[in-house]
């Protein structure tokens, strides 16, 4: 890696335990659950297109809940 660069990843991580540090239990918590949110999506979307049969739904259907 270029010295340049390892300078930037080492600012970077900084910056970012600097903005930790500000944040407050709340913040973090709620940082924890904005992280979590798109992953527990997925997994919803993934279980409604395994246990629902092809023509269930209309696509408009699918698209609002999807």
């Amino acid at each position: 890696m270029g010295q340049c660069l390892m300078k930037r990843c080492v600012f970077a991580q900084a910056v970012h335990a600097a903005v930790l540090c500000q944040l407050s239990a709340k913040e973090t918590s709620l940082a924890a659950l904005a992280g979590e949110l798109p992953i527990s999506l997925g997994k919803l979307v993934w279980r409604l297109r395994k246990r629902t049969p092809p023509n269930d739904f209309t696509s408009a259907q699918k698209s609002v809940l999807l």
